[in-house]
């Protein structure tokens, strides 16, 4: 219900300021050291046959990762009930198989996805690794 007639412009406002929308300063370096981290403590989990520390490792890490994939995009994340919903509207988006492997995957597959999506975000958050 809008008797006075505000949501239109409210809507105009809200679709420029996403237009318009900057990352915060340093996100991409604190998100990029984040996932590193991240990153080498899933993969040594896996050297060492420790399926539980990977899995552990992945959980706490699937929202950073859902951060840089939006952050590689320059938007910001939307809440957590419609990242999915809102995934397709996105210029660049990692294999869809790997967002579910993160997220349903079975065993080895949830760790090996989260790898394939850090690298994924690293590479467009950072530009390329030596």
């Amino acid at each position: 219900m809008d008797p006075v007639g505000c949501c239109p412009a409210l809507k105009a406002l809200a679709e420029e300021r996403l237009r318009r929308y900057e990352p915060p300063a340093g996100a991409r370096r604190e998100t990029a050291h984040w996932l590193l981290s991240a990153r080498s403590k899933i993969a040594a989990a896996l050297r060492a046959g420790d399926l539980f520390r990977a899995a552990y490792v992945t959980s706490v890490t699937s929202w950073k990762i859902l951060e840089g994939i939006w952050l590689s995009n320059s938007k910001p994340v939307p809440a957590a009930g419609g990242v999915w919903a809102h995934l397709d509207d996105l210029t660049e988006r990692p294999p869809q198989e790997c967002l579910r492997d993160l997220f349903v995957g079975e065993g080895a597959a949830r760790p090996d996805a989260a790898l394939q999506l850090i690298d994924w975000v690293l590479a467009r958050i950072e530009g390329p690794r030596p």
